[in-house]
């Protein structure tokens, strides 16, 4: 029988290696993005049979499942046995294209509901350093005028010499933006906690500065082929901040690798509208599933 375990800080040793194994490019399937949120979802994990099996709850209170990272079919069994009289209704939940179709050859599907407030966007990596061609004369334009009037900033990567200002930024930036979202609010907590605890989280980050501030930051891990950009904030009253860190960040981190992640935009209109903007490659489809498992 599956012992499912919650997820803590100090679980990404324990799971990278089966996430790198995975390949898959999308960030439900990074060290970061599942630590970051394990709150928020309960999120709960079991090794068994060479395979990471991660439990969740959603609002409405009732267990769901990532489709197993190993062999699917022995996973399968395994969700089958712990799910016991449940498991003629379970539910998927982040289930990419691939994972459906292999997913599919081990159980019938009930309902597949494609969830496109989720859906990762996926950029071509040249594209974030270069800003090549008509279609980023926007970004350009943007990142022309921020140099033109702060020419002193700089980029630097985070580490133990800068991190304080990095966090007393956030503190303020997050102060003068009132929400009641309880997933901004989480998000919120999970940023300022990755920057607490840096080196557990084991992630890079970089941090654009004007006259000794820091005004922009990101922060991400790299999996395989894929730059995931984890975190991405800016004070928006320097006009092109944004354009810039996100154009310093590939320029220093995402030159050896083909893709950068920037995550899913969770039905926000103004993020949607700025992430289709930097013009994706492809957006990475997720879906939720809910699937017989008895034989």
């Amino acid at each position: 029988m599956l012992q499912f375990k919650p997820l803590t800080i100090n679980d990404g040793p324990v799971i990278r290696p089966y996430l790198l194994r995975a390949r898959s490019r999308v960030s439900d399937c990074t060290v970061g993005g599942l630590i970051m949120w394990r709150d928020y979802f309960n999120a709960e994990y079991a090794v068994e049979d060479d395979t990471l099996f991660f439990k969740v709850v959603y609002t409405d209170g009732r267990p769901a499942f990532a489709v197993p990272l190993g062999d699917v079919e022995k996973g399968v069994a395994r969700l089958r046995e712990y799910c016991g009289e449940d498991a003629g209704d379970v539910e998927f939940v982040s289930v990419t294209e691939e994972a459906l179709a292999e997913l599919g050859k081990h159980c019938r599907f009930i309902s597949v509901t494609h969830e496109r407030d989720w859906y990762d966007y996926l950029y071509e990596s040249s594209d974030m350093i270069d800003f090549p061609g008509k279609k980023y004369s926007g970004q350009r334009n943007h990142i022309h005028k921020f140099t033109r009037m702060y020419n002193n900033y700089r980029f630097e990567p985070i580490g133990p010499d800068n991190i304080d200002k990095v966090i007393s930024f956030l503190d303020v930036l997050f102060d003068d933006d009132e929400t009641d979202d309880n997933s901004a609010l989480e998000e919120r907590g999970k940023v300022l906690e990755v920057f607490e605890n840096y080196a557990a989280y084991g992630m890079f980050g970089g941090a654009v500065l004007v006259d000794d501030a820091v005004v922009a930051l990101a922060a991400g891990e790299i999996m395989n082929d894929t730059l995931f950009v984890h975190i991405e904030k800016a004070n928006r009253n320097y006009q092109g901040a944004y354009q810039v860190m996100v154009n310093e960040f590939a320029r220093h981190y995402a030159r050896d690798v083909r893709y950068i992640n920037r995550e899913e935009d969770m039905g926000k209109e103004g993020m949607r509208k700025s992430k289709l903007s930097y013009h994706p490659v492809k957006l990475l489809e997720k879906s939720t599933v809910r699937a017989d498992l008895r034989p």
